[in-house]
């Protein structure tokens, strides 16, 4: 499980969603924020898993929901996170991240649990963008998602052919 690659292909998949985010948020007619000196900024919520994302969220600011295939403390997934985030610096957003957990769970039994539960916060939450992270999140969850109208589906650090989950090659 460890032949993930480090370096510049990290980096290359935080400016893909770094990209991936610009187009969207220029898709919904947003404009980068100006911030101006007596106007407070806007914090964004950032929850962290377990699942389902709290009642009181933010409503006007769009959801995004961040599946990865691993657990927070994996250097992998807390450097796609930073990347994240530091995107919706300049872009607010409520985020919700969920980690399935499949480096310590690696069975197909709990793959599938999480994934379902993934799914599940999903439709509850109705965010408007997800991004999957990794092989497992793809396969458990993400390949669920592919035809739906109402989000937009990024995928990253894919190792299989994008096509497998049903993904444009």
């Amino acid at each position: 499980m460890d032949n993930i690659r480090y370096g510049p292909n990290r980096t290359l998949v935080c400016w893909f969603i770094v990209f991936v985010m610009g187009l969207f948020f220029s898709a919904c007619g947003g404009d980068t924020p100006k911030r101006s000196p007596d106007k407070p900024e806007v914090k964004q919520e950032v929850k962290e898993q377990p699942g389902k994302p709290d009642a009181k969220s933010t409503k006007e600011l769009p959801k995004v929901f961040v599946v990865h295939s691993y657990h927070p403390e994996y250097e992998w997934v807390a450097s796609i996170n930073r990347g994240i985030k530091s995107v919706f610096q300049s872009y607010p957003a409520e985020l919700n991240f969920y980690y399935m957990d499949t480096l310590r769970k690696p069975d197909d039994e709990s793959k599938k649990a999480r994934g379902e539960e993934a799914l599940q916060a999903t439709n509850d939450w109705k965010p408007h963008i997800v991004i999957t992270c990794d092989d497992n999140a793809q396969a458990a969850f993400g390949k669920h998602l592919v035809g739906r109208k109402d989000l937009k589906l990024v995928f990253c650090g894919v190792n299989k052919d994008p096509g497998f989950y049903g993904y444009p090659a």
